[in-house]
């Protein structure tokens, strides 16, 4: 048998590298958006170099004989995507050339690097039955997405192929970090009214576990959990989908007083119930009895935990004052300007029966940012005062309070554009949650704007694997890759939110972005016409904004727009700042955008600044304006750009 150690693991060629043991493509360093049949394809044909791999070759590795597919539609869409992500081109290649009527060829030079007995420990024979269970490494990957996290699951598999079954009735013992999920409790009330409060009760079973031990056991945050809420998928696919080891289920159900908790942990691998457990406590002592969950859960996976693990042990709470905050919750959660106005009030509820709850605070901080951020009443910025004021009260109340310290950190970000003290606030918020994935992505997005483009990427890469599927996450991600000019990846992502929500229909226009700083003019007006068709625009200016296009190209397309929206203003000279800096550079009014960028710098707007005039590639010409420049020095980013 070939030793382990005498094939590579690591392939390099022009600046990307494939781990072939994780089944990752990285690019100068940073993971990209590749999996499944094209990473298989591409693994296949970095092994031949320079040789040519026919379609039947292809066909027997990636799709065998009892895999009913068109085949070959399903490996020109690997070769195309694959090709997209590697910027490559059929016409003039790089690195795959099609050889016609035969199969292909992968051209560039190939470094291969062995793997060390430091990162492999052991080899699963290929004919082993564990090894027929499993499912194709490249698969795996897919599972999660953080670097470490995928390398550890990698060697734990193959350090204890050989005993999962002795073990199968509880944890197995490892150093990597385990994954849990802790799935939607199921309402057993029957009344859909109540979904509040099993909602509500996830999340904070998820806070609770989250704080326990980080470092070793990451939870799952609740956009991603939720989407599993009376889902008709099996253990073994939810597990897959959100890349974890365990999954918590269970129900709740109240009566009078009191509630009723069902709880059950499971392991993916072999849905082997490792757990179970009921509870049945009084509501004032709620909070209690989520510690005391989350404790059983704990004891349940101590093999895999250090000792000094910890836990938040609640205090009694006044049932209308833990409804209250719990209704708050459900409905920020809406992400609505009508959800975040209610959660605002639940919140200011729960704080008026009791003023010292800190985490109601927090709860409130968040509300008033949204509804800035929203720009959900005409006086926004006094409700970014109201947030600042809840934060830091909440912070007052509960210095260890992870998720006050996050909301502060993207005010001070986004509003005060308060660099230091906003990366402070996010460095402390990580510390003491680091479960938290908001946290992580805000962080994430404030070191890319200062220039830190490895540190951000492993911020965003933590905040996806804790929340894989949600979309603001992966939006956020997206957006990130955009900045970073990894145009491959960020249309990658679009798509994938496009397949998860397809009623969101501003991804469109992230998508039409991406192609429009390729160059891709006639693919970034069809993404851009959908984004605006869902965002209302009339039909009738639908067809002016293609109708210029069809004229003048995407810089006629923006032109339309400014002219539409000055046709329809009292005073243009002073409102039409609200149509976009953005639009208006991509317009060619550059004397117009820049005085509207400096009204923006006396206005404090947030996000425009962060996510549009500091990031956005197109807008390169404008950050190169001296004007511009003396507007990033006041802000502190100007040996940035």
């Amino acid at each position: 048998m070939e030793s382990a150690f005498s094939k590579p693991r690591i392939l390099r060629f022009a600046t990307f590298e494939v781990d072939l043991l994780t089944g990752e493509l990285r690019k100068s360093g940073m993971r990209q958006k590749l999996a499944g049949q094209p990473m298989q394809v591409l693994q296949l044909l970095l092994e031949r170099s320079n040789e040519i791999v026919t379609r039947d070759e292809l066909r027997q590795r990636i799709w065998p004989e009892n895999t009913f597919v068109d085949y070959d539609l399903a490996l020109k869409k690997a070769i195309n995507r694959l090709r997209e992500a590697l910027g490559d081109s059929a016409d003039n290649p790089r690195f795959i050339e099609t050889i016609p009527r035969r199969g292909y060829r992968f051209i560039a030079p190939v470094q291969g690097e062995s793997a060390s007995p430091s990162t492999l420990q052991a080899h699963v024979p290929e004919n082993s039955p564990k090894d027929r269970r499993q499912p194709p490494l490249a698969h795996a990957v897919v599972r999660a997405s953080a670097i470490g996290v995928t390398l550890g699951l990698a060697i734990i598999f193959l350090l204890t192929w050989s005993v999962r079954h002795a073990a199968s009735s509880r944890v197995k013992a490892s150093s990597h970090k385990v994954m849990l999920a802790v799935l939607p409790l199921d309402n057993l009330n029957g009344d859909s009214n109540q979904d509040y409060f099993n909602d509500g009760m996830t999340e904070e079973l998820i806070t609770q576990l989250g704080r326990l031990s980080p470092h070793r056991l990451g939870v799952i945050a609740r956009a991603s959990a939720m989407q599993f809420k009376h889902t008709n998928k099996g253990i073994a696919q939810i597990g897959k989908e959100l890349g974890v080891d365990y999954v918590l289920e269970g129900s709740v159900r109240r009566d009078g007083g009191r509630v009723r908790i069902t709880a059950q942990l499971i392991q993916v691998s072999d849905q082997t119930h490792v757990w179970a457990e009921e509870y049945d406590r009084e509501l004032s002592d709620i909070l209690v009895l989520q510690t005391e969950v989350a404790r059983d859960v704990t004891q349940a996976i101590r093999i895999n935990l250090p000792k000094e693990a910890g836990l938040v042990f609640s205090r009694a709470v006044d049932p209308e004052v833990h409804e209250a905050f719990l209704k708050g919750r459900y409905y920020w959660a809406q992400l609505s300007c009508d959800g975040f106005l209610k959660a605002r009030d639940f919140y200011q509820q729960a704080i008026s029966k009791d003023p010292q709850y800190a985490m109601a605070y927090a709860g409130l901080a968040d509300a008033y940012f949204k509804i800035a951020d929203f720009h959900c009443l005409p006086d926004w910025q006094r409700n970014v005062v109201d947030a600042k004021a809840a934060a830091m009260k909440a912070v007052q109340l509960d210095s260890d309070l992870g998720e006050a310290h996050a909301t502060l950190g993207v005010l001070l970000m986004l509003y005060d554009w308060d660099w230091p003290n906003a990366e402070r606030e996010f460095k402390r918020a990580t510390q003491l949650n680091p479960n938290y994935e908001t946290a992580h992505s805000w962080y994430g997005m404030s070191l890319l704007v200062m220039g830190k483009q490895q540190e951000a990427v492993a911020q965003l890469q933590v905040a996806h694997q804790l929340d894989p599927v949600a979309l603001l996450t992966s939006y956020i991600e997206g957006m990130a890759f955009y900045a970073m000019r990894q145009y491959a990846a960020a249309a990658v992502d679009a798509r994938q939110i496009m397949d998860m929500y397809p009623r969101f229909t501003p991804i469109h226009g992230l998508l039409a972005s991406v192609y429009e700083a390729q160059g891709r003019e006639n693919d970034a007006v069809s993404e851009w016409l959908q984004a605006e068709a869902g965002s209302g625009t009339s039909p009738m200016d639908l067809a002016r904004y293609r109708a210029a296009f069809n004229q003048g190209g995407m810089k006629n397309y923006w032109r339309a727009h400014v002219e539409t929206a000055r046709r329809s203003m009292k005073h243009p000279a002073h409102e039409i700042c609200g149509i976009g800096i953005a639009t208006l550079v991509l317009a060619e009014e550059m004397e117009t955008a820049l005085q509207c960028t400096e009204q923006r710098n006396r206005d404090q707007i947030g996000n425009e600044m962060v996510e549009d005039l500091l990031l956005d590639p197109r807008l390169d010409q404008l950050r190169s304006q001296p004007r511009f420049q003396t507007v990033l020095r006041r802000v502190g980013l100007a040996h940035q750009f």
